[in-house]
C-alpha cells in the first residue's frame, strides 16, 4: 500500500502504475478522509479513499494507494489552508484518528508493507508519518551541507519523540558518480554520516543511489529499467535492506501493540509486551510500553518495577528515555502517595540532566521542577514550593522554546495561587502582572492560555480585595484580547470572564447590566458542547434567574430556571449538577413566593429524588433544603386546618421531613432546620423535646434564627403560637445571659 502524505506537492499519481485501476482521474484520498473524520467521525469503509492501482501485467499480488486527495479542486486548497495540525492533535483527537486509520488498513487490506511518501520529518504532516505511523523511516538526503543539517534535525527529532522508536535507514540520493576513497569529498561525507547518524541501522554503510539524467525529464520508475545502466540495482539493495529491518525481533510485538494502544486496552498491551520481554528482556521499547501500560492500568507498583528495569537497560546515551522514565516514576510515586520519594525522582532528573543542552531533555528538567513545586505544595511546604517555582523561572524564563516556556508560565500561575493561600493578595497580583508582561505578546496557544488564566485570577483577587471596578476592567481586558479566539482552552477563560463580570455587576446592584452580560455569555456560547464552557453557561442561567427574581420578575425567573433544567437536567458532571440542584431549589422558592405551593412541592420532590442519595456534599445539601422546604410547607398548611386530626397528621409529616433533612444537612443550614424541627415538636405538644432542640438551634443560629422563628409563628397563627413565642423568649434570654449573640 502507498500513502501520499506530501500534501503540498503530491506526486505518486504521476507514475502510471500507481494510478487507480478504476480510471478515476480525481480520486479522493488522505485529505478527504481527515475532513470526513473531523466532521462525522471515521467512516466504516475505506474504499472511497484507498484505490487499487493499475500496476503491470507481470505484477504478483496487489498494490493500493491512498493519494493526497483531489489536489486540483478548491476544497483541497481550503483544507490545507484551514487545517492546523497542532489543533488536530491537541483538540480534535488526531492521534486516535490516525491510529484508527492504521488499524482499519490492517484489518481491511492486510498489507505486507505500507509505504508513506512524506516530504520531510519536521513538516506537520511529515511528522505524522515519521513520528507516529512509521515502524521504519527511510531518510533520503543529499550530501550538501543544507541537506545534512536538515536530515540531522529530522533524525534527532525521530530518535527523541517518536513513541514506537522506528528503525532509521539512511539513503544518500541523488549522488553523482565520483571517486569514493576516504580522502575524497564523498568519503569525508560518509565518515560524517557514520558519526552524526550513529543510531541509524545502516549508519556505517548508507544506501547510495546515483544520479540518473533520465529523472530530470520524466517521472519513471527505474526499477522497470533494469537493463538501463543497471539503474535498478540500488533500489533493489534498498528493498532488501527494508525487508531485513522489518524482521527485527521486537517488531512483531510492537506491531501487535498498535491496536490495543489505540484503544487504550492496557490489559492487552501488558499481555503482548510481556511476551515480547520474555524473548527480548533488554528491549527498551517493550519495557517502556510495559511500564506505561501498568501505570495507565493503575498498577503503580508493577509500573515502578518495570521503570527501574528499563532504566537499568538504558544506554548511557539514552538520556531522553531515562529522563522521561524518571518523570513517569515520579507520577507513579504520586499515585502511591509517596511524596518524598516522588520529589526524589524529580530531583534526580534535575541533578542528572540540569546541565544538558538538548531541548528534549531540558523539557523534562522544566517539568520536574514544576512537578516538584506542586508536590511540595501538597505537603503544605508553601515557601519551598515558591522557591522551586522561582528556580524554574530563573532557569528557563529567557528560553526560546515553547516546551520550556510553558512550564515557566504554569509556575507563575501556581506561584500566584500559593501567595493567595498565604493571604498575600498584593504579591499574588504582582506575579500575575509579571506573567502578563512576560508573555502578553506571545502567539503560542500554550502561553496564551496562561495569559488568559492570569487575567481571570487577577480579576478574582481584585474582587476579594473589594475592588469591583478594577476586577471588571481586568475581565474586560481579557474579553477584548481573547473574545475572538477559537481555542477551547482560551474560550473557557472568556466564558469565565463573562460569568465573573456578571457576578460582580450583580453584587454592585447593577442588575440590568448583569443580565446583559449573562445574555452575552449565553448567546456567544449557545452551540458549545465542551464541559469547561458548559459549566459557566449553567451558572449564568442560574444567576440570570436569581437576578430576575431580585428585579421582581418571578415568572421570567422560572422560565430561565426551566431553560436550565431542560438543557442540563440529564447532565452527569458534578459541577453542572450543582447548578441543576440550586435551580430546582430556587424554582421551588419562587413558586412558593407566587402562591403555587403544590407546584413548589413537586419541584422539591424532584430535587430530593435526584440528589438525596448522592455522595456529593453540595448536591446533598440542596436535597436537604428541599426536604426542609417541604416540611415547612406542610407545617404552614397544617396550621390552616380546622380539623385537629388532619392538623396533627400534617405536623407529623413535616417533622419527618425535618429529621430526614438533618441527616445530611450542611452546618450552615442546620440551625434553620433545627428551628423548624423545634417548632413542629411544640405544635405536636412535645414541649420538653422542643426546648432542647430550640436551645441547640438558637446556639447555632443566634439572633437571625430567633427573628425567623418569631416570624414563622405568626404565619396562619394558632392560639398556641403565643405560648411558643414565650418559650422562644425564655430560651433566648437564658442563652443571651450565658454569652453574647450577634
Amino acid at each position: 500500500m502507498l500513502m501520499d502524505f506530501d500534501l503540498e506537492a503530491p506526486g505518486l499519481l504521476h507514475f502510471q502504475p500507481f494510478q487507480p485501476k478504476s480510471g478515476d482521474k480525481r480520486p479522493a484520498g488522505f485529505s478527504e478522509y481527515i475532513a470526513l473524520c473531523l466532521e462525522q467521525g471515521p467512516p466504516s469503509e475505506l474504499n472511497a479513499f484507498i484505490h487499487e492501482c493499475c500496476g503491470k501485467e507481470t505484477d504478483q499480488g496487489k498494490t493500493w494507494i491512498m493519494p493526497a486527495g483531489r489536489d486540483r479542486e478548491p476544497g483541497y486548497l481550503a483544507f490545507l489552508n484551514t487545517t492546523t495540525w497542532a489543533d488536530f492533535y491537541n483538540q480534535q483527537d488526531g492521534y486516535k484518528i490516525l491510529e484508527n486509520l492504521r488499524g482499519h488498513i490492517i484489518a481491511e487490506y492486510e498489507p505486507d508493507y505500507v509505504f508513506i511518501d512524506a516530504r520531510t520529518g519536521l513538516s506537520e504532516v511529515g511528522g505524522i508519518a515519521t513520528h507516529q505511523l512509521a515502524d521504519i523511516v527511510v531518510l533520503v538526503f543529499n550530501l550538501n551541507e543544507q541537506n545534512l543539517v536538515g536530515a540531522k534535525r529530522v533524525f534527532d527529532s525521530i530518535c527523541s519523540h517518536a513513541p514506537l522508536k522506528p528503525e532509521l535507514i539512511l539513503v544518500a540520493s541523488p549522488i553523482p558518480v565520483m571517486p569514493v576513497d576516504k580522502a575524497t569529498p564523498f568519503g569525508k561525507k560518509m565518515q560524517r554520516i557514520k558519526r552524526d547518524f550513529n543510531k541509524a541501522y545502516n549508519a556505517k554503510k548508507p544506501v547510495v543511489i546515483p544520479y540518473h539524467p533520465l529523472l530530470a525529464y520524466e517521472d519513471r520508475l527505474l526499477v522497470d529499467d533494469g537493463d538501463l545502466f543497471s539503474s535498478d540495482a540500488p533500489y533493489r539493495r534498498l528493498t532488501e535492506l527494508i525487508q531485513k529491518v522489518a524482521q527485527v525481533d521486537e517488531a512483531p510485538y510492537l506491531q501487535q501493540l498498535i491496536t490495543p494502544l489505540q484503544k487504550s486496552d492496557w490489559k492487552q498491551v501488558i499481555d503482548i509486551a510481556q511476551k515480547g520481554v520474555i524473548k527480548h528482556p533488554t528491549s527498551l521499547n517493550l519495557l517502556n510500553h510495559l511500564s506505561r501500560a501498568y501505570f495507565f492500568s493503575g498498577d503503580y507498583e508493577k509500573a515502578l518495577m518495570f521503570i527501574n528495569q528499563t532504566l537499568l537497560n538504558a544506554k548511557a546515551t539514552d538520556n531522553v528515555i531515562k529522563a522521561r522514565l524518571l518523570m513517569l516514576k515520579g507520577s507513579c510515586l504520586e499515585q502511591l502517595e509517596k511524596t518524598s520519594e516522588q520529589i526524589a525522582a524529580y530531583d534526580e532528573v534535575i541533578q542528572c540532566f540540569g546541565q544538558a543542552n538538548e531541548v528534549d531533555i531540558l523539557e523534562q528538567v522544566a517539568k520536574a521542577l514544576f512537578n516538584k513545586g506542586f508536590a511540595l505544595g501538597k505537603m503544605q511546604q508553601l515557601e519551598a514550593e515558591i522557591a522551586v517555582y522561582d528556580e524554574l523561572v530563573q532557569r528557563f524564563g529567557q528560553a526560546q522554546e515553547i516546551v520550556l516556556l510553558e512550564p515557566v508560565a504554569k509556575a507563575l500561575i501556581n506561584k500566584g495561587a500559593v501567595l493567595g493561600k498565604m493571604q498575600q493578595p498584593e504579591a499574588e497580583i504582582a506575579v500575575y502582572s509579571k506573567l502578563l508582561q512576560h508573555f502578553g505578546q506571545a502567539h503560542e496557544i500554550e502561553l496564551l492560555e496562561r495569559v488568559a488564566k492570569a487575567l481571570i485570577n487577577k480579576g478574582v483577587v481584585l474582587e476579594q480585595m473589594q475592588q469591583p471596578e478594577a476586577a471588571i476592567a481586568v475581565y474586560d481586558e481579557l474579553l477584548q484580547r481573547f473574545g475572538q479566539a477559537h481555542e477551547i482552552a482560551i474560550l473557557e477563560q472568556v466564558a469565565k470572564a463573562l460569568y465573573n463580570k456578571g457576578v460582580v455587576l450583580g453584587q454592585m446592584q447593577q442588575l440590568g447590566a448583569a443580565l446583559a452580560v449573562y445574555d452575552e455569555l449565553l448567546q456567544r456560547f449557545s452551540q458549545a458542547h465542551e464541559i469547561a464552557i458548559l459549566e459557566p453557561i449553567a451558572k449564568a442561567l442560574y444567576n440570570k434567574g436569581v437576578v430576575l427574581g431580585q428585579m421582581q420578575q418571578p415568572e421570567a425567573a422560572i422560565t430561565v430556571y426551566d431553560e436550565l433544567l431542560q438543557r442540563f437536567g440529564q447532565a452527569h458532571e458534578i459541577a453542572i449538577l450543582e447548578s441543576v440542584a440550586k435551580t430546582l431549589y430556587n424554582k421551588g422558592v419562587t413558586l412558593t413566593q407566587i402562591q403555587q405551593p403544590e407546584a413548589a412541592s413537586a419541584v422539591y420532590n424532584d430535587l430530593i429524588k435526584r440528589f438525596s442519595t448522592t455522595n456529593d456534599p453540595m448536591l446533598q445539601q440542596y436535597a436537604c433544603l428541599g426536604l426542609n422546604s417541604i416540611g415547612f410547607a406542610l407545617l404552614i398548611e397544617a396550621k390552616k386546618h380546622a380539623n385537629s386530626q388532619q392538623r396533627l397528621s400534617l405536623f407529623e409529616q413535616s417533622l419527618e421531613h425535618f429529621e430526614q433533612a438533618l441527616h445530611s444537612a450542611a452546618i450552615d443550614d442546620q440551625a434553620t432546620i433545627l428551628g423548624n424541627q423545634a417548632y413542629a415538636l411544640f405544635l405536636l405538644h412535645r414541649k420538653d423535646e422542643c426546648r432542647a432542640v430550640l436551645q441547640a438551634a438558637l446556639k447555632q443560629g443566634g439572633q437571625a434564627l430567633y427573628d425567623e422563628e418569631k416570624a414563622d409563628s405568626q404565619l396562619n397563627e394558632l392560639p398556641e403560637d403565643t405560648e411558643f413565642r414565650a418559650l422562644l423568649d425564655e430560651v433566648w434570654q437564658s442563652l443571651s445571659a450565658q454569652q453574647d449573640f450577634t
